[in-house]
């Protein structure tokens, strides 16, 4: 079965979920188990650089009870008419000192794309770049929060969607 460009975007996206709910090499062992949760609605605006703005549902047998550095989750879909041009993730990190440790932005950053991550600096944001099978990726923290950006590569415009979707994220 050949899967629509959009829908591969999806999959990457919540594969990076999967990656941090089960763990990092940042020391797993000392994070307790829980469910994950999805994150309230209103998150973000109704349009992000022009595309609007769709709440994916997301299943939860997706999310199982396991060790998690996550509390909350949302899975967002950027369109543009009915054409999924991007995703955004956005986890709400559960307050732990393994999530506080210098090493752990990196660390979660380099388990998403295929490429190894490039650090840059965005508004005062470190924000990783990386990619992925047809679309570029970013992935930044703001405090408490971890977003994920997955650009289809044909779109016109990411940085204006990267720009846009730093500033509309918690």
């Amino acid at each position: 079965m050949r899967l629509g460009r959009g829908r591969r975007i999806a999959l990457a996206g919540l594969a990076v979920v999967a990656a941090l709910a089960t763990s990092c090499s940042t020391g797993a062992g000392s994070v307790s188990v829980h469910a994950i949760a999805p994150l309230p609605p209103g998150v973000l605006p109704p349009t992000v650089a022009g595309l609007t703005v769709v709440d994916e549902p997301l299943n939860p047998a997706l999310y199982p009870t396991r060790p998690s550095f996550v509390d909350a989750v949302a899975f967002f879909s950027l369109r543009l008419d009915r054409l999924a041009e991007a995703t955004l993730q956005l986890d709400q990190l559960r307050n732990l000192p393994v999530v506080r440790k210098s090493s752990f932005e990196e660390e979660v950053a380099d388990d998403v794309g295929v490429t190894t991550p490039v650090a840059l600096h965005l508004d005062g944001v470190p924000v990783w770049v990386s990619s992925g099978l047809d679309q570029q990726l970013w992935v930044w923290f703001k405090p408490g929060y971890l977003a994920v950006l997955a650009v289809r590569t044909g779109y016109p415009f990411p940085r204006s969607v990267l720009r846009a979707a730093l500033a509309a994220t918690p």
